[in-house]
């Protein structure tokens, strides 16, 4: 079977490389159409990964312009040109853009023996951080470039249980399938998490500074850590409110930052008013550097402002994979696993932080992990896919 992958951004490419993966090990033919314009860096790409065809895109700079609009329609109409060129028996394509979505359905019209795919990565403009004005015509019409031809498609993948439901009013139920995010994790499990398990028996974590030479999270203090984008559509409000929280120790909090953005300067500022220590990482890429400081650090903080529409954030991602516990702000999945799988809090301020609450890190810890194996391995995903594509290729 030939198997075509279009993706328009790079940031998206985690999920692309485990479908060319997947497809590959089941000896179909694979090649990936994608983007040459990074979306976060705001450059041309050089590298060119085995299997993929580089589409030329516009260039843009800001995330809310024309330019940005009319660079992926450009990508969109250039890259279902390529598809029609390569003719595949299976096309499956990542949205965003909206517009992807019209041009795949568009060639699938004309080819009724490819088998379409669509994989809802994201909801435009639902979760972007523009209040109301996402209820204006020109949002309207650009959200109704998905929410009118999605319904055309073979299969409509999402990325989380969230998108789901609300995409089950435009769509054919029986064609909804959530597909959760998955990560390749090389390195082996934190030695920190088995030390302490086998430890538990015998010594208090409170007493612990370290175990077999790994330092576990301080008693003194707490240590916090945000990895990520730091962009417009963090709550750093919330982040603030949370240090502000804390239950007292005698040491100052620590946040530790990984990743950099233009809000980096904001975010800084509101931890060291709220009364914490900011250590800042910038972009860390390595899983074993960046399991260094979650090993030091009590949570990972998943918070967004309350108007963005996300059900699962790959920065949790990353915390479940280290064994992280998190203090989450966020609706939808996130929101469920943590109050059915004791896998962090649930933040509100009303509600405030209790030491009580605080103090079952570790315990916490062993459920992210047990979570983590149970929902977000390469295995886990690959054998969804195995379910969810039955229907269509009678494997």
């Amino acid at each position: 079977m030939k198997v075509v992958i279009v993706n328009c951004f790079d940031t998206y490419e985690d999920r692309v490389l485990l479908l060319q993966s997947y497809f590959l090990k089941r000896g179909h033919t694979v090649r990936v159409v994608t983007s040459d314009y990074r979306h976060f860096r705001k450059s041309y790409r050089t590298d060119r990964p085995e299997g993929f065809i580089f589409i030329h895109a516009k260039r843009y700079k800001k995330n809310l312009s024309v330019k940005r609009l009319i660079s992926h329609e450009g990508f969109a109409k250039d890259a279902v040109s390529k598809v029609r060129k390569l003719r595949p028996d299976l096309l499956w394509v990542l949205a965003p853009p909206n517009s992807i979505i019209k041009s795949s359905v568009s060639y699938s019209r004309s080819n009724p023996d490819m088998r379409l795919v669509v994989d809802v990565i994201d909801m435009w403009p639902e979760t972007m951080p523009v209040g109301r004005l996402k209820f204006t015509p020109p949002f309207q019409i650009w959200k109704a470039l998905r929410d009118r031809y999605i319904d055309k498609a073979d299969l409509v993948v999402t990325e989380c249980e969230l998108y789901k439901k609300v995409l089950s009013g435009r769509c054919d139920r029986a064609k909804l399938k959530t597909l959760y995010l998955a990560k390749r994790v090389s390195e082996p499990e934190s030695e920190y998490i088995k030390d302490m398990d086998s430890a538990r028996e015998t010594m208090q974590t409170e007493d612990a500074d370290c175990v077999s030479g790994k330092q576990a999270p301080p008693s003194d203090r707490w240590e916090l850590c945000y990895l990520g984008s730091m962009n417009n559509i963090i709550d750093t409000e919330c982040i603030g409110d949370i240090i502000r929280a804390l239950p007292k120790r005698p040491k100052k909090t620590l946040i530790h930052l990984i990743g950099d953005g233009e809000k980096k300067a904001e975010l800084t500022r509101t931890c060291t008013e709220a009364g914490g220590q900011v250590v800042f990482h910038g972009k860390i890429y390595d899983a074993v550097e960046k399991r260094k400081i979650f090993d030091t650090c009590h949570y990972g903080l998943n918070i967004m402002k309350n108007s963005v529409f996300v059900g699962l954030t790959m920065k949790s991602l990353d915390y479940f994979s280290g064994g992280l516990p998190i203090i989450n702000n966020i609706e939808g999945d996130t929101y469920y696993f943590v109050e059915k799988r004791n896998i962090g809090i649930n933040f509100r301020r009303e509600k405030g932080l209790s030491e009580e609450e605080l103090s079952k890190y570790m315990e916490m810890r062993r459920c992210v992990r047990t979570l983590f194996k149970e929902k977000f391995t390469v295995e886990c995903f690959e054998k969804r896919l195995d379910e969810i594509l039955k229907p269509l290729t009678g494997g």
